[in-house]
């Protein structure tokens, strides 16, 4: 035993050890609490992926060059970008010194996002009508190849003052890009075209990009093409109305575009419905399921191409000019189920391998309408009348 200043309390060596162990603990343990909140990790603790926090929504701003400065610096240094309801005016952020085309919200870098609150919620409106709203013609006309790009939910207005179509604009336009997604965005007012991937059909070289996804978009009221497709692309539920210029425009054009698949594509109105290819940059293997209503000419022209097939189709006539014209060597790989209601004809001036259950009706019981035209169907003819 060991004696303390008190003789009638006794302690033994034992107790006199876990005495001083437990005043030495107190001693050194506020110096070892920021140790142990380095060094500890709780097993439930969740760990957070940084890319995918809720982006803070961007307003739109009261001076219209700041939406551009502030939109752009965030499309510059993070993935995802959030736009709130509102009208966005946009002006341009850099102009193509040899167009003199202007360019407005620009996106530089793979694998992000702009994301706006909804269509008609969120509205990205040109200050004048000669610009590309959104690309990534990023401060250069020959761009770096980009990949993952998802544009969606929002209403590009091009705000054009009149039907003169200003040529090669376009309301969103994406070049030598790789793996793109556009949801759900509605073009309006185009001077030129709508929405476009891969640059514009009037470009060679804009046809690098491919493996565009194109779906529940809207284009309607552009000078040009609704939507002009420059790349192989997969195009759903999607819906063109009176994109009209005159001549060979259409609410949905291909051109270079190989392969392609139309489902659920609703055409209204306009010059031509669907224009695929032309001998100079066909566009092979392109198949449509889609309701064409009332064009001013044509509701579907191939030219020059092979392989396309047009299936399940719906085609609504008011006019004496051909329902589906197949010319300029194209070969259509099968016409199958269409259903032609009104004045319409199926042209066939080229080979066609299989062409089955289709139907012209017209509104005013049976005519001279409803044949197969030329070699290898020379006047064969349709089922006819009401």
């Amino acid at each position: 035993m060991i004696e303390h200043y008190n003789s009638n309390m006794k302690i033994s060596r034992r107790d006199f050890l876990k005495y001083i162990c437990a005043s030495g603990a107190m001693l050194i343990a506020p110096f070892l609490v920021p140790f142990g909140k380095i060094f500890a990790i709780k097993k439930d603790t969740p760990t957070i992926n940084h890319t995918m926090e809720q982006p803070e929504l961007i307003l739109p701003q009261r001076d219209p060059s700041h939406n551009v400065d502030l939109i752009n610096s965030m499309l510059e240094y993070s993935e995802n970008v959030r736009l709130g309801e509102g009208v966005f005016n946009i002006t341009p952020s850099w102009q193509n010194p040899g167009s003199g085309l202007n360019f407005g919200l620009q996106i530089p870098k793979s694998n992000t996002t702009l994301e706006g609150s909804g269509i008609g919620k969120t509205i990205l409106r040109a200050i004048q009508p000669d610009m590309t709203i959104i690309s990534n013609l990023h401060y250069d006309t020959a761009p770096a190849a980009i990949s993952g790009i998802r544009v969606a939910n929002l209403t590009l207005d091009g705000n054009k003052s009149n039907n003169t179509p200003i040529l090669d604009q376009s309301l969103i336009r994406f070049r030598k890009s790789v793996n793109v997604v556009y949801d759900g965005i509605e073009a309006i007012n185009g001077a030129f075209v709508g929405i476009a991937c891969a640059g514009i059909s009037r470009f060679p070289d804009d046809g690098d990009g491919k493996n565009f996804t194109i779906s529940n978009c809207i284009s309607r009221n552009c000078n040009d093409n609704g939507f002009d497709i420059a790349s192989n692309a997969t195009i759903t539920n999607c819906m063109a109305i009176n994109n009209n210029a005159g001549g060979t425009t259409a609410n949905l054009d291909f051109d270079g575009a190989d392969p392609c698949l139309v489902d659920g594509f609703k055409s209204i109105g306009g010059t031509v419905g669907i224009h695929i290819g032309n001998p100079v940059r066909p566009s092979n293997n392109v198949v449509i399921k889609n309701d064409i209503q009332n064009p001013l000419q044509n509701a579907i022209v191939v030219e020059g191409t092979k392989g396309a097939m047009v299936l399940n189709t719906h085609i609504e006539m008011e006019n004496s000019y051909t329902a589906i014209q197949i010319s300029k060597g194209a070969s259509v790989s099968k016409i199958s189920n269409v259903h032609v209601l009104g004045a319409g004809t199926i042209d066939l001036s080229e080979d066609s391998s299989i062409i089955e259950n289709n139907n012209v009706t017209s509104v005013a019981g049976p005519s001279v309408f409803g044949y197969y035209f030329e070699s290898p169907n020379k006047n064969k003819p349709l089922h006819q009348g009401p």
